[in-house]
């Protein structure tokens, strides 16, 4: 089946990152992944749909339609989108801002109906009517957002994407310094006030492992995460658009 336009931009994007990303991880080694940091699909109070299934179908209909905002080019909410592309064939038109603030007003005032940003700015608008959450891109449902599903859960199993907030060093640092780094950032992270501050940061923490066995998981999700780097969506078959 021919690929759409969308599917094709959606997937050059992600080749070129998924490229440098994986460059990156195979150069550094990781002293400590402190906490997974979601993002969450919102669209404005006017938009009539209510489930991701409905967004899906929304979009589907409108074929080159439908905007969705971003804090600016290449962010983890403007990757996750074009992900959400890449795997279900949905035409969606990228419209960059200058940071988050300006991109998450001008969701608000209805100049563009969705947008994948970090939750923590979006729960008092959707708290208060003004934003709907669709669906959340981490494996577990955000705290600060519990009744909201993961994008598994609403129907696009293997879609995950998620910044890791950590400290790495150049591969060529000695490991005895890297593991000394690693020592004193797992006891700082055990401090009661920094467990409450990733806590409200509606973060997701992580469990504290040693380094090498970190940065093996993160070329292990880098390696399974669905999107042309691995040829593949979640079930395994390539995307079609």
């Amino acid at each position: 089946r021919p690929r759409s336009n969308a599917y094709s931009t959606a997937e050059s994007t992600l080749l070129t990152v998924g490229e440098a990303l994986t460059a990156y991880w195979l150069a550094v080694q990781a002293s400590l992944v402190a906490a997974l940091m979601p993002n969450i699909v919102v669209v404005g109070k006017g938009v009539p749909v209510a489930s991701f299934k409905d967004l899906v179908d929304y979009v589907k209909a409108r074929p080159g339609q439908i905007n969705y905002g971003s804090s600016t080019p290449g962010t983890g909410g403007h990757l996750s989108m074009e992900m959400l592309k890449w795997m279900t064939g949905v035409d969606l038109v990228h419209i960059p801002y200058k940071g988050a603030g300006p991109a998450l007003t001008a969701l608000l005032a209805g100049e563009v109906p969705l947008m994948c940003t970090s939750p923590l700015p979006t729960l008092p608008h959707i708290k208060s009517g003004r934003l709907k959450a669709i669906a959340t891109t981490a494996a577990k449902r955000s705290p600060g957002l519990p009744d909201t599903p993961t994008f598994a859960e609403a129907g696009l199993p293997g879609f995950q994407s998620v910044g890791y907030a950590g400290a790495v060093t150049q591969a060529k640092v000695a490991p005895a310094i890297v593991n000394k780094i690693n020592a004193e950032m797992v006891k700082a992270l055990k401090m009661p006030d920094v467990q409450e501050r990733i806590k409200n940061l509606d973060a997701q923490r992580v469990e504290l492992k040693k380094q090498g066995e970190q940065l093996d998981q993160l070329r292990a999700n880098l390696a399974l995460t669905p999107s042309p780097v691995t040829k593949t969506t979640g079930d395994g078959q390539p995307a079609a658009g």
